[in-house]
């Protein structure tokens, strides 16, 4: 292209050679990034500067007058210009920001003046009156490289995190372990090909300075299009930019030369000045001369002084070097140019210039960011944690808010936690958790510190003895040595007591070395050899749990059992964690009384109701215990439930060595029965765990005898059906039913004697659906996959019972009462089956044998009466025993739901109100904050105990839906700061200003106040923490809303919180600061799960966190998530729900903890679960079919007039009318229907699950769960471009094709050109990918672009891409939830409000795991009125409440019962 630069007496004119060669960076990826700044960009190699060709050459510039006129035609900038190699941007997550605005470089530029004759102009020159300064150059797009650098990426995080989840926003991309990467606007390098694109910019909004970690100076400027990156000036502008350049570069030095060296002088930071290499943009200007520092000084002094402001570094402004710069007046004043002003052409906000990812708010956000609005007790515990500021309401008074306020307190509150944060450096093993220094206890806290002589027992205190010959004693009497201060003394020490004792020799070898550098940095060898030999420094607290004393010929021992208590630092909290708070955990010790104890300990375990004040023992540096902590799952539990000897009561068994020991062997035995039994359900589901409530017993039944083996807790017998490991991973477990136990051939010896597996027969039962349907029996052909239907086969399998991995029920379904649907509906482990097949695998009509339900005498009285005799086989007896407790079982839950045998909701007790153990009269009143469109409200309502009232939301299509599907739901369309502020001062008796709902503009009633709220769940908004935001800020507004939502739960005091978010929270530094574009330095790590966790345990709060993986729970797409519980003292904190489907990806949900463990809860699954994973297929097999017209601007589409004539065909082009009523001027921005009729019933249980009228279904009630709905809503897929929706349809049309099936014209350069970045990529396999049937949907992202982030979004049978509705599918919502949206012409909202959902499967598991909490709460605590048979009502009660185990293996009978005289009742067996 030609250039022409006119001056005012002569043309210079310049061919810019298209073949110039690429030259080095300015600034390396690996190395740039901002330093204190607030804002950085990453880097792109620059190119040379062009160079005159021919008679082209330039002229000599008579005047300093130039023009800029382009010879050529260049592109205006404007919104959706496609820059070479680079995809269109879509805006992620909420909505559109100027996070969004694409990455892009300008090479060969120049900045002119369009106002003015296109005169040359300065980038200071932006903003003044008069003026129109814009820039013309060649643009590309930043490359990945670069972009990678400025993510705060954590490998050790990965793990194939989310590998259909690539993590984009704005067009970046990031491929997670082994998935395949996507291409995006900042990942396609320019080919070496000499292509150039020549753009003119828009309206320039600003520009923005840089300074980078290794020292580099960078210059940005920002339209509303695109932030570009300046890279070399052109030739004949390069003397005005060198001005500016110069300028800005060498301020920047001085900041970086005072700050590594505050004493270094001006001359010689002027000589090294001159003498360091030049950066890639100086090599093309002219040197940097004193005469240049001289010329400038005065614009260096202000450009110091924004930079320092700007990054907090004022004290560097002392320094000689800064001082020398700002104070010496000089230069000529010719040349002297003034410093700059605060116009628009800079960017100030506060002193400093705003980062590009600070700027305005997403749309449907609020555009003034609210800061969040937080009580007390969370600013005390946030204080020092975020950068941003935070609303403290400090008028809200909180009783558990800490006394410690001013600013000394703050302090020293601060300094007692960072005491031992040195400790937590070091990842030690859990032998060494524990470990106090006692020189720090005794300077806090006042100790009973002694030296033990000798032990004496009082006879009085002696416990019964249990035949082992050894003593124990209920206490002790201590006699301590004499000490300088005082004489000899006696001390008591109780079982129940808290006492210290000398913490065991570390060992001394290369790992502990190692271990301790980190903890101890700075100290030398022989320091730190002399703390760890100095072991009588360091002592542990432990419970005295026995205390016994043996006597070996003339030998005395006396001992004590204790459980140790561990300080704050050594949980998962660490340096966040209060100091004087410790948690009792299941590590124990036997400890001898002289070589041990050296003194006791006041540490009270503080009872589940009791109240202290938090803040005032914090003050006074007392110690105390509220709870358990699990050293495997990192959860923390209410200490009543654990702690062992208080109250005067004396253990009579030490539960950590319950709880720690290996795994017992099996026990082959007998149970009588009858008996109610502990545990239903191993594995999905809820389970009992207390034995069920029944003493009466049949004066005439004779008990039987049932072969039973406990294995892992849980009894089998026979007759039970199990399930078994698959022999492939990630595949459902094989099922059988037990025929019988024995015990194998001896294998090894022990010292006991040789070892004989203890072995089971069982009796296969296999799966309908994996016989083709031609296959299957003649009453069962149809298409249908049922994955509850079974069939028994002849096959029996020889199996290690160690080898269980928990049991189903298998019933007939004639058999079952309540009807078929039912009974799948509200258990995951119910099967059915009514045939057995003669072979595994039957292949036709003549292999199948109909069965009949077990033989009962009813049947045999039928028989008797005259009845037709029925000549079917039997179905194998299942166990009477889980029988009756399954019966017994859904009696009691329908007693707790208060739902009577016939399923119609009533009460028993007086007054109107049905009576629910919950909360007394109704199931727990719940508000959602940040409920989106309603997704986690949808699931968790499901279970019947959860009853949302109240739902915050601010985007307004999202409030809307919430607002249409759950009516009864009050939904605050508002900020939630503005909401928490208003409840407060409401709850103050304040009259405030009402609020207004956003999507209807009506006046908002008051916020529900303290006691009207039983149960608080969110799920905050995650782009903060998302790995898929290339703009995480230290100072991101939406992580500071977590500190809200914690906020909410201190004002509100709920019984159970819920929180919802992306893994990435769980590495989320908390405290860092900005070192850079999306890169975070610093802070705590995983610091703001550890603040959570502080918070909620400062609180009172039990709580518990894990991960889980959405397809393991019913769903056909990949999606981690971390849900964080927490629940008052008192009450039960609900499970991790098991998985219910396989999933690929199950082993993702492992936490790796600070302390360098893993918790990893389904490991031993092996990926195996009770039912096959959801297939594309099986979520939107059912749904009406339609497609694309194809536009056929390139090619002829020989195939468009043969598809298929029942199925629609819509025009789907931007902006052309379509069939669609409604749509005659083409504006409507979809196609498809919103609202129309199925056309084919469900063909699988997903499907139908999915389409049933009444999504609340719970035992007992079989109200609607066989009614499915008839009308379909939002079936409609978003229109494209002309190009697009012809590449849509010309991809070959099988499940996993994608571009690559393009005709060549159709193919985007980007994506196969062998010069582009694809060439590296494998092609950027997917984009325009067709969905597998058999496989499963990408993550739900917000966006439908088949050429951004997850771009396999077309149909694997139809010419199109996924509807909302098949979003919504893919997500597990019903299809009786509707979407809206604000703008009824567009799809987009819709997507959003579906890709930012929580699925309502997963959260339904969760709702389980809360339900069953619930239950076991009742079950444990109501009165036996409550749970007793309601005779009257026909309702049946278990026949025994105890066990009577008979061991085989010696003979000897053993009982455990809860009531005495149970045995001498048990009538005899004949």
């Amino acid at each position: 292209m030609y250039l022409v630069v006119i001056s005012d007496d002569c043309i210079e004119s310049m061919q810019v050679d298209d073949d110039r060669s690429e030259c080095s960076s300015a600034s390396t990826a690996g190395e740039s990034s901002a330093v204190g700044t607030s804002f950085s960009r990453p880097a792109r190699p620059s190119r040379g500067p062009a160079r005159p060709v021919g008679a082209a050459k330039t002229a000599a510039v008579k005047s300093q007058t130039k023009y800029y006129f382009p010879l050529v035609a260049e592109e205006r900038e404007h919104k959706g210009m496609e820059v070479f190699n680079e995809t269109p941007l879509v805006a992620d997550a909420e909505s559109d920001t100027r996070d969004d605005l694409p990455c892009r470089t300008l090479d060969n530029f120049v900045v002119f003046d369009e106002a003015n004759a296109n005169i040359f102009a300065d980038l200071d020159d932006v903003g003044e009156e008069g003026t129109e300064v814009t820039i013309a150059g060649d643009v590309e797009p930043v490359k990945s490289s670069d972009l990678d650098n400025y993510i705060n990426w954590d490998d050790s995080d990965d793990e194939g995190d989310e590998g259909d989840e690539t993590c984009t926003l704005g067009g970046s991309t990031r491929a997670s372990g082994k998935s395949t990467p996507r291409p995006c606007a900042t990942d396609m390098e320019s080919p070496d090909t000499g292509l150039t694109q020549r753009i003119r910019l828009s309206a320039i909004f600003c520009y923005e300075t840089f300074l980078t970690m290794n020292g580099e100076t960078e210059i940005w400027v920002q339209t509303c299009f695109g932030w570009y990156k300046l890279l070399n000036p052109h030739p004949s502008y390069a003397a005005i930019y060198s001005k500016l350049y110069k300028a800005v570069y060498m301020a920047h030095q001085a900041v970086r030369r005072a700050k590594t060296e505050p004493n270094l002088p001006m001359s010689r930071f002027i000589s090294d000045l001159r003498a360091q290499s030049p950066n890639d943009i100086l090599s093309r200007l002219t040197p940097i001369t004193e005469g240049d520092f001289r010329k400038y000084r005065d614009w260096i002094g202000s450009e110091i002084e924004i930079l320092t402001n700007s990054t907090e570094q004022d004290e560097l402004l002392a320094t000689p070097l800064i001082r020398s710069i700002r104070r010496e007046g000089g230069g000529t004043g010719k040349a002297k140019r003034a410093a700059p002003s605060s116009s628009q052409a800079r960017r100030t906000s506060s002193g400093g210039r705003v980062r590009a990812s600070d700027k305005t708010a997403l749309s449907g956000e609020p555009k003034n960011e609210n800061p969040a609005c937080i009580t007390p007790l969370v600013a005390s515990i946030a204080q020092g944690l975020y950068a941003r500021r935070l609303l403290n309401v400090s008028n809200f008074d909180s009783k558990f808010t800490s006394s410690a306020s001013s600013e000394t307190e703050l302090k020293e509150a601060d300094a007692w936690r960072k005491r031992y944060t040195q400790a937590t450096k070091a990842k030690t093993a859990d032998k060494f958790k524990g470990r106090l220094e006692m020189a720090d206890l005794e300077a806090h806290i006042s100790l009973d510190k002694f030296k033990v002589s000798r032990v004496e027992f009082n006879e009085q205190a002696l416990l019964p003895e249990e035949g082992d010959g050894v003593a124990r004693y209920s206490e002790a009497g201590v006699m301590s040595t004499a000490t300088s201060t005082s004489g000899p003394r006696d001390i008591t020490v109780r079982v129940g007591d808290v006492v210290l004792v000398r913490a065991p020799e570390l060992p001394r070898d290369a790992i502990l070395d190692s271990l301790w550098d980190n903890a101890v940095s700075g100290d030398s060898k022989a320091q730190r050899g002399a703390i760890v030999n100095a072991d009588r420094h360091f002592v542990c607290a432990v419970q005295v749990i026995s205390i016994s004393h043996t006597q070996e010929r003339s030998a005395q021992t006396s001992t004590f059992h204790g459980r140790l208590l561990i300080p704050g630092r050594d949980t998962v909290m660490q340096e966040v964690a209060m100091a004087n708070e410790f948690f009792l955990v299941d590590s124990c010790q036997t400890y001898a009384f002289v070589t041990s104890l050296c003194g006791k300990i006041g540490i009270p375990f503080i009872a589940s109701k009791a109240y202290i004040d938090i803040g005032k023992w914090v003050d006074a540096r007392r110690l105390f215990c509220r709870f358990w902590y699990d050293l495997s799952s990192a959860a923390f539990e209410d200490v009543n439930s654990h702690v062992q000897a208080t109250d005067g009561y004396l253990p009579m068994w030490c539960r950590s060595c319950e709880r720690t020991a290996k795994e017992p062997a099996p026990k082959l035995g007998r149970r009588i029965a009858g008996s109610a039994c502990s545990s239903i359900s191993d594995v999905g589901g809820a389970s009992v765990t207390e034995p069920l409530v029944s003493t009466q017993i049949a004066p005439n039944r004779c008990a039987d005898f049932v072969p039973t083996v406990t294995v892992g807790g849980v009894d089998y017998h026979t007759h039970d059906v199990v399930y078994m490991p698959s022999d492939q991973p990630n595949q459902p477990f094989a099922i059988g039913s037990i025929v019988r136990f024995f015990r194998g051939p001896p294998t090894t010896s022990t010292k006991d004697g040789p070892v004989r597996i203890l072995k089971a027969d069982i009796q296969i039962l296999k799966r309908m659906r994996v016989l083709p349907v031609e296959h299957r029996p003649q009453e069962e052909n149809s298409a249908y996959d049922d994955e509850r239907h079974l069939y028994w086969t002849p096959l029996i399998w020889e199996v290690d019972v160690l080898s269980f991995r928990g049991k189903c029920w298998v019933a007939h379904p004639e058999d079952i009462k309540g009807g078929l649907t039912a009974y799948k509906d509200t258990d995951v482990n119910a099967f059915y089956a009514k045939y057995k097949g003669t072979k595994a695998y039957p292949g036709g009509k003549d292999d199948w044998i109909e069965l009949k339900p077990p033989f009962e005498a009813s049947t045999l009285n039928k028989e008797a009466e005259g009845g037709v005799k029925d000549e079917r086989a039997s179905m194998p007896a299942c166990c009477p025993i889980c029988k009756r407790e399954r019966r017994e079982r859904t009696r009691l839950l329908e007693r707790f739901l208060d739902l009577p045998v016939d399923g119609a909701i009533s009460s028993r007790a007086s007054g109107d109100e049905p009576v629910s153990f919950a909360r007394g009269q109704q199931p727990l009143r719940a508000l959602d904050l940040f409920s989106g469109c309603g997704g986690l409200t949808q699931g968790l309502d499901q279970s019947g105990i959860v009853k949302t009232m109240w739902s915050v939301e601010y985007m307004l299509s999202a409030g809307y839906t919430f607002s249409k599907n759950h009516p009864d739901a009050q939904v605050y369309n508002q900020c939630s700061n503005l909401l928490l502020d208003s409840a407060i001062r409401t709850h103050r008796g304040e009259t405030i200003k009402p609020l207004i709902n956003q999507f209807d503009g009506k006046q908002l009633p008051p916020m529900p106040q303290p006691g009207d709220v039983d149960f608080i769940y969110c799920g905050p908004p995650c782009q903060g923490f998302s790995r898929c935001n290339r703009f995480i800020k230290a100072d991101d507004i939406k992580t500071s809303l977590v500190a809200n939502a914690l906020s909410y739960v201190d004002f509100y005091r709920p019984t159970y919180f819920l929180l919802e978010n992306v893994r990435g929270l769980l590495t989320y530094r908390l405290g860092g600061f900005q070192i850079g574009p999306g890169k975070v330095g610093g802070g705590i790590e995983m610091g703001m799960l550890k603040f959570i966790l502080r918070t909620l345990t400062t609180m009172g709060y039990q709580a518990k966190f894990y991960v889980l993986q959405a397809g393991n729970y019913g769903l056909a797409q990949s999606r981690r998530r971390i849900f964080i519980w927490a629940c008052k003292r008192g009450c039960r904190l609900p499970g991790v729900p098991r998985p219910m489907t396989t999933f690929g990806k199950s082993s993702q949900t492992n936490v790796c903890l600070p302390d360098g463990t893993t918790y990893a809860p389904f490991a031993y699954l092996s990926g195996n679960a009770p039912h096959h994973a959801i297939t594309v297929k099986d979520a939107i097999g059912d749904l009406p079919k339609f497609e694309f017209i194809n536009p056929q601007k390139r090619y002829p589409d020989p195939l468009q007039d043969s598809r298929p004539p029942e199925w629609l065909q819509y025009i789907a082009v931007d902006n052309q009318s379509t069939d669609i009523p409604g749509d005659l001027d083409g504006q409507l921005g979809y196609v498809g229907s919103m609202e129309m009729s199925y056309t084919s019933p469900p063909l699988s249980e997903f499907q139908r699950l999915r389409r049933r009228k009444e999504q609340v279904c719970v035992p007992g009630s079989t109200k609607n769960c066989d009614e499915l709905v008839e009308t379909l809503y939002n079936h409609a897929c978003r229109k494209f471009n002309a190009e697009n929706v012809e590449r849509v349809c010309r991809v070959e049309l099988q499940g996993g094709k994608d571009h690559h099936t393009l005709p060549e014209k159709l193919r985007p350069w980007c994506l196969s050109n062998e010069k582009s970045a694809a060439a590296r990529h494998n092609g950027w396999k997917g984009l325009f990918g067709r969905l597998e049937p058999e496989g499963s949907f990408g993550t739900a992202l917000t966006t439908m672009e088949p050429m951004n982030k997850s771009g396999t979004v077309l149909l694997y049978d139809q010419r199109r891409v996924l509807t909302v509705r098949e979003c919504a599918r893919a997500q597990g919502f019903p299809d009786t939830f509707r979407f809206y949206s604000i703008n009824e012409k567009s799809t987009k909202d819709m997507y959003r409000q579906i890709g930012n959902a929580v699925p309502p499967p997963l959260a339904y598991a969760l709702s389980l795991e809360l339900r069953d909490a619930l239950f076991q709460d009742f079950v444990a605590h109501a009165p036996d009125s409550v749970l007793a048979a309601d005779v009257n009502a026909g309702e049946q009660s278990d026949d025994f409440a105890d066990v009577f185990c008979i061991d085989l293996a010696t003979s000897t009978r053993s009982l455990r019962i809860s009531e005495p005289g149970v045995l001498a009742s048990l009538p005899t067996c004949p």
